[in-house]
C-alpha cells in the first residue's frame, strides 16, 4: 500500500465484529453475566464472569468461542437436524481444559442474525459417540455438530443456571469441605511397588495396571494422569484395567471431558468389570452428572442413599454409605447443624463396617476413611459451639455449665473416635505387613493431632505451659507417624502422599518449636522444606503453604480482631442467635425484635468502628428479672476503655453513630 492510501477494512474483520457484538448483547449484567473479551485470543474469544445473587462478581467463569457463517450447514443424523461446521482441534482440547465449566461455543448466522449454541462437553461427547469420527482427536480440524439451540432470554438462563451449578457443584467436591473426599476401590496388598522406569511406556503401563489403584486410594492423580500421558489411546483401550483406572481419575479430579469420555468406553465392556469395579462406575456416573450441574446437591444425596440400597458388593455399599455420611456432615455443618444425635449415625456405621463380612485389612481401610469424615465434622462442630459461646457472652447470655460440657464432650468423643480407629487400623498395618493401610493410618494421625492443635490455637486456646513435658511427647508421638507415613508412601511411589506427609511433619515441628521451644527429629526446618519443595518440583505438585509458620501473625490478627466478631453476621445468623437466647431464657417470642435490634446494632458498630477503645454498651436493666429481659428495646452507649467516658444514651444505633463518628476513627 502506498502512503496515503488508508488501511482496509477487509469482510473478515466486519463478519467478526458483527458475531462479537450479536453476542455481547445477550451475555449482560442485566443477564447476569461480565463479559470480556480475550485479547490476544489464544484459544476463547471471550471469558464471562457470573455473576451471583443478582450483584455479587463471583470470579466463577467459562469461555465463549465465536464462529461466523454466511450460509449453515444443516444435516440429518438418525433423524435429527443438526448444525455441522468446521472447528480446530487443538481449540476445542483447549476448551476442554477449561473446568469445571468448559464453556460454550456460538455460530452466528449472517442471514437470519441468529445465536446457535452448544455446551463443549455436549460437542465433544457428540464426536465420541460418532462412529465415522474415531480419530478426530488426531486431526487438525473436524466438523462438529450442534443442535440449533439458539441463544434468547429462557437459554440464557439456562445457561447460567448450569455455568453455577458447575462452578458451585466442583468447588463442594474438589474444594473438599472438611478432608479428603474419597471414592476408594479397596484392593489392600502386602507387596511393595517394585522399582521400575517410570519414563518407559511399556514399564509405566504394566506400573499403572498393577498398581493403579494403589495410587488412585492415596490421591495420587498426578501420578496416575503423568504416567497415562506417556501411553496412547490404543493401549489404555485395550486394558480394562488402565481404562477404569482412567475413567475414576478423571471423574474424581473434576474433569469432566475426559471423564464421559471413558466412562462410555468402559461401559461398552461392561461384562469384563468385576461387581466391586461396575459399583465404583455407577458412583462416578452419579458423581459425574453432579459436577456437571444436571442434579442438585439433594437429588445427588437422594440418589447416593438409592444408590446405597441397589448396588451390589458389601464393599461397595459401605463405600458409598461412607460417601453418603461425608455430604450429609458436609451439609449440617454449612447449615450450622450440629446436633448430637449425629454421633448415633457415626457409631451405626462403624459398627457396620466391623461387623461386614470382610477381610480385617478391608476393614481397617474403611474405617481409616470413615475416620477421616469424623474428625473433619468434629472440628467443625467445636469450632461452631465455641463461637456460639462467645457470641452468647457478648450479649450477656449464660450458657448453663451442664449444656456446655454436653458440647465440648460431644465434640472430643468423635475426635477422640477418629484417633482410636486409625490407630488400631495403624496397629494392624504393622503387626500384618500391609504397606498402604499403614502409611494412610499414620499419616491420618499426624494429620488429625496438627488440626486439632491449629484449630485449638485460633480459638485461643493454647497448649497448657504446665504440662509442656506431656504435651512434647506427644508432638513427638504425632511427628514420628508423619514421618513414618513419609518413608512408606515414598517406597510405594506415591509422592503426592508423601509431600503431605513430610509437609504435616514440618508443620508439627514448626508449631512444637514456637510454643514449647523444642525441636522434633533429625532434620531441620530447612531440611524438610527442602524435601517439599523438591517433591513439588519432581511431580508439579501445587506450593505448600505452611499454616504453622503464619501462626503467630493469624493470632496477632485474631487478638486484635475480637471486637469485630459480629461485623460478618447474617440477619438468619442473628434470627437464629436471638431464637436460641428465647429458648434459653424461656421468654416469650414477643421479645424477639429487641434481642435482635440489639445484635444487629452490634454488627453496625463492629462494622464502623475502628478505634479499639471504643466499645459499644447496652442498657442491661432488662436482663435483671426474667420478666424483664428485652421487654423494652434496648439503649445504647459509647464508652472509652481507657477513660471511662460515656456518650449520652440513646436507642437509635445509627443516629448515636453519627452524633460520635469522630470516636470511631482510629
Amino acid at each position: 500500500m502506498a502512503f496515503n492510501d488508508a488501511p482496509i477494512v477487509d469482510d473478515n474483520s466486519k463478519r467478526s465484529e458483527e458475531s462479537v457484538n450479536a453476542v455481547r448483547a445477550f451475555f449482560t449484567k442485566r443477564n447476569g453475566f461480565i463479559y470480556r473479551e480475550e485479547t490476544p485470543d489464544y484459544g476463547v474469544d471471550v471469558d464471562v464472569e457470573l455473576i451471583v445473587q443478582g450483584k455479587d462478581a463471583s470470579s466463577w467463569k467459562f469461555p465463549i468461542q465465536i464462529k461466523s457463517k454466511k450460509e449453515l450447514n444443516i444435516i440429518d443424523e438418525n433423524g435429527t437436524s443438526l448444525i455441522s461446521f468446521p472447528f480446530v482441534v487443538s481449540r476445542l482440547g483447549y476448551l476442554s481444559r477449561r473446568a469445571p465449566a468448559y464453556g460454550i461455543v456460538i455460530l452466528y448466522d449472517e442471514k437470519e442474525k441468529i445465536c446457535y449454541f452448544d455446551y463443549v462437553d455436549a460437542i465433544i461427547n457428540r464426536l465420541n459417540d460418532h462412529p465415522e469420527r474415531n480419530n478426530w482427536r488426531d486431526q487438525d480440524s473436524v466438523s462438529i455438530l450442534i443442535p440449533p439451540n439458539i441463544i434468547n432470554e429462557e437459554s440464557l438462563a439456562q445457561i447460567h443456571q448450569i455455568m453455577v451449578a458447575r462452578h458451585e457443584n466442583h468447588q463442594q467436591l474438589i474444594a473438599e469441605h472438611g478432608n479428603k473426599f474419597n471414592i476408594p476401590y479397596l484392593q489392600v496388598s502386602k507387596q511393595v511397588p517394585v522399582e521400575t522406569d517410570l519414563t518407559d511406556p511399556v514399564q509405566a503401563g504394566a506400573f499403572l495396571i498393577r498398581y493403579g489403584i494403589f495410587l488412585f486410594n492415596e490421591q495420587e492423580y498426578i501420578k496416575i494422569l503423568t504416567l497415562m500421558g506417556l501411553l496412547n489411546g490404543t493401549t489404555i483401550g485395550s486394558s480394562i484395567d488402565l481404562l477404569f483406572l482412567a475413567t475414576i481419575t478423571y471423574t474424581r479430579i473434576g474433569n469432566v471431558v475426559e471423564a464421559e469420555y471413558y466412562l462410555k468406553k468402559i461401559k461398552r465392556c461392561d461384562n469384563q468389570l468385576t461387581i466391586e469395579q461396575k459399583g465404583v462406575i455407577q458412583f462416578s456416573e452419579l458423581r459425574l452428572d453432579f459436577l456437571k450441574g444436571n442434579i442438585n446437591y439433594r437429588s445427588f444425596l437422594n440418589q447416593l442413599s438409592a444408590l446405597e440400597e441397589n448396588i451390589e458388593g458389601v464393599e461397595n455399599k459401605l463405600v458409598v454409605k461412607i460417601n453418603r455420611l461425608y455430604f450429609e456432615l458436609n451439609e449440617r455443618a454449612l447449615a450450622g447443624n450440629f446436633e448430637i444425635e449425629v454421633k448415633n449415625e457415626i457409631d451405626a456405621l462403624t459398627l457396620q463396617i466391623n461387623q461386614a463380612q470382610l477381610t480385617q485389612d478391608q476393614k481397617h481401610l474403611l474405617l481409616v476413611y470413615h475416620a477421616e469424615n469424623i474428625n473433619s465434622f468434629a472440628l467443625e462442630s467445636f469450632l461452631h459451639f465455641n463461637s456460639n459461646f462467645q457470641l452468647s457472652q457478648s450479649l450477656q447470655i449464660e450458657v448453663p455449665m451442664h449444656t456446655r460440657v454436653a458440647l465440648a464432650k460431644f465434640s472430643t468423643d468423635m475426635m477422640q473416635q477418629a484417633i482410636h480407629l486409625a490407630l488400631d487400623a495403624y496397629r494392624f498395618a504393622e503387626s500384618n505387613e500391609f504397606f498402604l493401610l499403614k502409611a494412610t493410618a499414620a499419616h491420618n494421625l499426624g494429620k488429625f493431632f496438627f488440626q486439632t492443635k491449629y484449630y485449638l490455637l485460633m480459638q485461643g486456646i493454647k497448649d497448657d505451659p504446665d504440662h509442656n513435658t506431656e504435651s512434647i511427647t506427644d508432638y513427638r508421638r504425632y511427628y514420628a507417624f508423619s514421618v513414618t507415613a513419609y518413608n512408606h508412601f515414598m517406597k510405594l511411589h506415591m509422592q503426592q502422599s508423601a509431600h503431605e506427609a513430610v509437609a504435616n511433619a514440618y508443620e508439627l515441628q514448626s508449631l512444637c518449636l514456637k510454643l514449647h521451644s523444642f525441636q522434633l527429629g533429625n532434620k531441620t526446618g530447612a531440611e524438610l522444606m527442602s524435601m517439599i519443595r523438591s517433591l513439588e518440583n519432581a511431580n508439579s505438585l501445587t506450593a505448600f503453604d505452611s499454616a504453622a509458620d503464619l501462626i503467630t501473625k493469624v493470632l496477632e490478627k485474631r487478638k486484635s480482631a475480637t471486637a469485630t466478631r459480629f461485623a460478618a453476621i447474617t440477619d438468619e445468623e442473628i434470627r437464629k442467635l436471638a431464637m436460641d437466647a428465647l429458648n434459653l431464657y424461656n421468654l416469650s417470642e414477643d421479645r424477639l425484635p429487641n434481642m435482635i435490634t440489639e445484635i444487629k446494632a452490634m454488627r453496625v458498630f463492629d462494622a464502623q468502628c475502628k478505634n479499639p477503645d471504643i466499645e459499644l454498651l447496652t442498657n442491661n436493666m432488662h436482663l435483671n428479672t426474667p420478666e424483664s429481659r428485652y421487654a423494652m428495646p434496648p439503649v445504647f452507649v459509647l464508652q472509652d476503655k481507657q477513660s471511662k467516658f460515656q456518650t449520652p444514651p440513646d436507642n437509635e444505633i445509627d443516629r448515636l453513630l453519627r452524633k460520635f463518628k469522630h470516636l470511631l476513627d482510629k
